[in-house]
């Protein structure tokens, strides 16, 4: 388990630590590119030749820095990091359109967070009340009363008329 947790230390170390090791890691690839050009010099080949095959047995400069990359850093918060950046410099181009998707975001959050509050309040807790027989028929005519204007103009009281005794 230690062993995991160092390795995760340092995953995290070297996260915050790209540049120094950036620089590092090219300052190495440089020299272990010099040393296969000179080796395969002292073999007779061509300056050219040398050059290209010491990048095919290196497998190409560019993709030995991403294998490297990948396996000393946390690529999963390098892709996520990318990729915020790249959506907020998206958003900052289009500004009318980013102010309007926040604020559909923020009215459709408001809207699911009211809705979950009735939905708990009213269905999901039960009421604090020992008889709820006694309370159904007044709050069903309330309901009813609220939603057809004409009998709210009788000003019929809901609990009044369904007074039970």
């Amino acid at each position: 388990m230690s062993g995991r947790l160092a390795a995760a230390i340092t995953r995290l170390l070297a996260f915050f630590r790209k540049d120094a090791l950036d620089h590092d890691l090219d300052a190495e690839l440089e020299s272990h590119l010099a040393l296969a050009i000179e080796d395969n010099l002292r073999r007779g080949l061509a300056p050219e030749e040398a050059r290209r095959r010491a990048l095919v047995s290196l497998g190409g400069l560019d993709a030995t820095r991403e294998r490297h990359r990948d396996a000393r850093g946390l690529p999963g918060l390098d892709g996520l990091i990318q990729d915020v950046r790249f959506a907020l410099r998206s958003l900052k181009r289009e500004l009318g359109f980013s102010a309007v998707v926040v604020s559909v975001l923020a009215v459709g959050i408001g809207a699911s967070t009211a809705i979950f509050s009735v939905v708990d309040g009213v269905l999901l807790r039960p009421a604090p009340l020992e008889d709820l027989g006694s309370l159904a028929m007044p709050v069903l005519l309330a309901l009813v009363v609220s939603y057809f204007p004409a009998l709210r103009a009788t000003r019929v009281n809901p609990a009044i008329a369904l007074r039970v005794d």
